[in-house]
């Protein structure tokens, strides 16, 4: 008989799905230096849940900040700067990671997603 752990329940019942991806390095000596985002990662399981929502006046233009938390499995490996695309619900969602914390059942990452209209 196989036994689920907790962390394969809470995945079970996860809905949105991210793909992680992280700056690749620029060549020493390559002329071009722009750097590009890889993919890590596609199809990761995860529950996206907005934290805050805000909008900061800027000079003559308004600048929205949404501050969101990404759950997932405890292995996965989300680095602080990673880019983190999230589909919920149809909806695409582009975030930059913050520092994950690891729980035994769980990884809990904040993110930002920072818009100027």
């Amino acid at each position: 008989m196989v036994t689920a752990t907790m962390a394969d329940l809470l995945d079970s019942r996860r809905e949105d799905s991210c793909t992680i991806q992280r700056i690749r390095p620029a060549v020493v000596g390559a002329l071009d230096r722009n750097e590009q985002f890889v993919d890590i990662k596609t199809g990761v399981r995860c529950h996206l849940s907005v934290k805050t929502m805000s909008v900061l006046d800027g000079v003559g233009r308004y600048q929205v900040v949404n501050v969101f938390q990404i759950f997932t499995r405890p292995e996965v490996e989300i680095k602080q700067g990673d880019r983190l695309v999230v589909t919920k619900q149809g909806l695409t969602y582009t975030l930059t990671a913050g520092k994950a914390i690891r729980y035994v059942r769980h990884l809990e990452v904040t993110c930002q997603e920072v818009a100027d209209v």
